[in-house]
């Protein structure tokens, strides 16, 4: 189950149209859990850096436990980082939350999976562009 999910993610960027390359730094999968670790390079030359820990429960269901999803652009700036570290337990809908640009506070965000957040960074670029 944790392989298939992994290869479904693989196969989310090997198919994205603002992927130009990407490489797995890291992945481990073991019986009941496992993590992968990704770095992209968009058509713009951004980059989105990609963690997920995930274990299985109950034999029948895949929880994210552990989430990074970095976006930044070909200066190293932050974009956008989506997480669930547990650092802002005043927030709503602690423990996700997101980092919109360098300086700014954290906000409140709804768990992010990476599909969301390919589906995200697609649109925010195609809006750029008008």
């Amino acid at each position: 189950m944790i392989d298939a999910y992994f290869t479904n993610i693989k196969s989310l960027f090997i198919l994205s149209d603002i992927i130009k390359d990407y490489e797995i730094r890291k992945e481990k999968i073991r019986q009941k859990d496992g993590f992968i670790r990704i770095k992209a390079i968009l058509s713009d030359n951004d980059t989105l850096e990609v963690f997920e820990f995930v274990k299985l429960e109950d034999d029948t269901s895949l929880k994210i436990k552990t989430y990074k999803l970095h976006w930044q652009d070909a200066d190293g700036k932050t974009i956008m980082r989506w997480d669930n570290a547990e650092h802002y337990p005043t927030l709503d809908n602690f423990p996700h939350h997101v980092h919109i640009g360098e300086n700014e506070p954290p906000k409140s965000s709804l768990q992010m999976s990476i599909e969301n957040v390919l589906k995200i960074i697609k649109e925010k670029k195609l809006e750029k562009e008008k």
